[in-house]
């Protein structure tokens, strides 16, 4: 749906359902994290998701857009809005790679087991990065096309999030396993936090 008001499609509550989830996820690792660099990776990201859940029903960029958009048409530059949509389609790339370096630096030690949820990160930025670009040429690609990016953007970086949650779960119930059965000698480091 192009204007304010969300997507109140089928389609659309199932993503929202899925941010919930997936959020929901991440808040329990996040809860389990055996160190605070962990604790601190999957809270930041259940907080990132609840945000995407709320804002994929309320579709609060069509508000800031609508407000650029008049803003541009008082000031007189609409015709020439080219550059600016440029230029803040780059800043949000710049932005969402440097959040994916950030987490991908914390993480370092722990790689081979959060790798999915920060590429699904990535797909969800960068899906988020093209909707908000407004450039029509852009917008027909993510909205067009013969498997329109619209349906499988948000859902395969959720799955890939949600993949790399399950990963960790499985190395946290597996280090507690091993902790509960070595009780008497020192504790192993948790390879995916």
């Amino acid at each position: 749906m192009a204007g304010f008001g969300g997507d109140p499609t089928p389609l659309g509550w199932t993503i929202t359902l899925a941010y919930a989830l997936v959020a929901w996820r991440c808040a329990a690792l996040a809860r389990g994290a055996g160190d605070r660099g962990a604790r601190r990776f999957w809270l930041m990201l259940a907080i990132g998701l609840a945000c995407l859940c709320v804002n994929k029903q309320l579709d609060l960029q069509a508000a800031v857009t609508a407000y650029a958009r008049e803003t541009a048409k008082a000031a007189g530059w609409y015709a020439d809005r080219r550059p600016v949509q440029i230029a803040a389609l780059a800043a949000a790339a710049v932005l969402a790679l440097g959040a994916l370096a950030l987490a991908g630096w914390s993480m370092r030690g722990r790689l081979a087991c959060v790798w999915p949820a920060i590429a699904g990160m990535a797909v969800i930025l960068a899906y988020i990065a093209l909707r908000m670009s407004s450039i029509h040429e852009v917008d027909a690609f993510v909205v067009g096309g013969p498997l329109p990016m619209k349906w499988w953007g948000e859902l395969a970086g959720l799955a890939l999030v949600a993949w790399g949650a399950q990963r960790a779960l499985g190395a946290q119930r597996a280090l507690g396993a091993r902790r509960a059965r070595d009780a008497m000698q020192e504790p192993p480091e948790d390879p995916c936090g």
